[in-house]
């Protein structure tokens, strides 16, 4: 995944945010920090999603809304959803990241008929797979792009507009938020918790989840998931499931400053190179069956 530019400590501004709406993956990458390798199910419609923008809206201003998931374009309100950023965020860059594999003319339609956008297609293997470049030749064949070049390391095809920008990432490596699989799944319990931030795969990942504030996904996804892996009475995640983030009422002031500073939740994750994981290796990425 991407790491996100920098976060503007003005009143109640992020320069960035997640918005969670989709649990489900048609992928399983290990290291995803989603978690939505072990097999996560379903989303967030768009009835219950438009009342937490309306909601947030009055509460913060954002550089950049990224819809993410799981594979956001799996949520069936995807088009509403893109909408309803815009309405309720009428001047930030919305942003959506996906691995491609459900891209159709209309979401591409819908993104650039809002503006300010882009579109980030993930390459999650090791070679460009050809049935993906022909779901992206066949979304955006109709739509006049001009080729650029990015200036991000891990962007390898650039398409742009006066309304949407679209950019093809491979990133080669990820980072466990976990110890071992997901039968064994532990915190690494860090002792460095610097050492854990300069390690993490998503150190400034602020994401909105079940209309709450995280500081990032694998915390935020952490109660769900282990549930579905029954596995949350476990007495080693304790310390991590007091972590409620931040709701509405909550001052919103105290989560933006906890961005680049160590956070005791922070010990979850690996202090060392251990966590590291070649993404194009073989058995690190594999497609579910539908």
């Amino acid at each position: 995944m991407e790491s996100p530019t920098k976060l503007s400590l003005h009143t109640n501004h992020l320069e960035y945010l997640d918005v969670n709406i989709q649990y489900a993956c048609n992928l399983a990458c290990v290291g995803c920090i989603s978690l939505s390798n072990f097999d996560r199910r379903g989303g967030v419609r768009i009835s219950q999603g438009k009342q937490w923008l309306e909601d947030w809206s009055k509460r913060l201003t954002l550089g950049t809304l990224c819809l993410f998931g799981g594979e956001p374009l799996l949520n069936p309100d995807f088009e509403d959803w893109v909408i309803a950023v815009r309405k309720f965020f009428p001047h930030t860059h919305i942003k959506v990241i996906t691995n491609g594999f459900y891209l159709k003319k209309s979401h591409v339609d819908i993104l650039s008929k809002v503006k300010n956008t882009t579109l980030q297609i993930s390459f999650h293997f090791k070679h460009r797979d050809k049935k993906l470049l022909t779901i992206i030749k066949n979304a955006i064949g109709h739509i006049d792009f001009q080729t650029t070049k990015s200036d991000k390391a891990e962007v390898f095809l650039k398409f742009t507009n006066k309304f949407i920008n679209i950019q093809c990432a491979r990133f080669g490596e990820f980072r466990k938020p976990y110890k071992n699989d997901k039968n064994k799944m532990l915190p690494w319990n860090s002792k460095d918790l610097q050492a854990s931030i300069d390690h993490c795969g998503s150190p400034k990942n602020p994401i909105l989840y079940n209309n709450r504030l995280y500081k990032c996904a694998p915390i935020a996804n952490l109660k769900d998931t282990l549930e579905s892996l029954d596995y949350y009475d476990n007495i080693a995640w304790q310390p991590y499931l007091n972590y409620n983030g931040y709701g509405l009422e909550d001052d919103i002031q105290s989560f933006i400053k906890d961005f680049g500073k160590p956070n005791k939740i922070c010990s979850m994750c690996c202090s060392t190179k251990d966590s590291e994981i070649d993404h194009f290796a073989d058995g690190m990425v594999r497609k579910k069956k539908k």
